[in-house]
């Protein structure tokens, strides 16, 4: 992948069991709001699920963090963490996080899928790489991806005959030297 030596990387079994339960309840039972959850967004007037707030709650920004920081071999202070959920017909627009150094996203993939579901139900990530080629990430269940924030990227929404939010959580950090 070539992102201009920006720091780029995927996971897979980033929770235990336990803990990947604990955020499908808290994204089955929580809120969700309809809003224009980023800048980018509400000048397009692109309408998508939010869940926000996590940031405030110690499973999130100790437990989970640790975890994420354990995975990549990093240190961060957090920004936002916030839930995102697409249906059919809401894709994202291609966009970056941030422009600074030492930002990065953290998207975890929560949606429940069978492994061979996750091509036909579609809910990618887009990246565009700095040769102009696009790199795909599926949501394949309890995987993850970290990046620079400022690699360009939008989220994909699920096809037609999904029966299910495409949810993921952004964890928005940054990393301390």
């Amino acid at each position: 992948m070539n992102f201009g030596g920006r720091y780029f990387q995927k996971f897979d079994n980033v929770f235990t069991k336990k803990q990947h339960e604990r955020i499908l309840d808290t994204l089955k039972q929580r809120r969700w709001s309809f809003d224009n959850w980023a800048e980018h967004e509400v000048d397009k007037g692109i309408l998508c699920w939010s869940l926000w707030g996590l940031e405030t709650e110690p499973f999130y920004n100790t437990e989970l963090l640790q975890r994420i920081e354990q995975i990549t071999n990093m240190k961060f202070n957090v920004d936002r963490i916030y839930a995102n959920g697409q249906s059919f017909g809401q894709d994202g627009v291609f966009h970056v996080d941030h422009n600074e150094v030492n930002q990065y996203t953290f998207l975890y993939y929560a949606t429940e899928l069978d492994p061979l579901e996750v091509y036909e139900y579609g809910g990618e990530t887009q990246f565009i790489q700095n040769d102009g080629d696009m790199y795909h990430v599926y949501p394949f269940t309890n995987t993850a991806v970290i990046f620079d924030a400022r690699i360009w990227h939008r989220g994909m929404a699920p096809n037609k005959w999904s029966k299910q939010l495409r949810t993921s959580l952004a964890f928005k950090l940054t990393k301390v030297y």
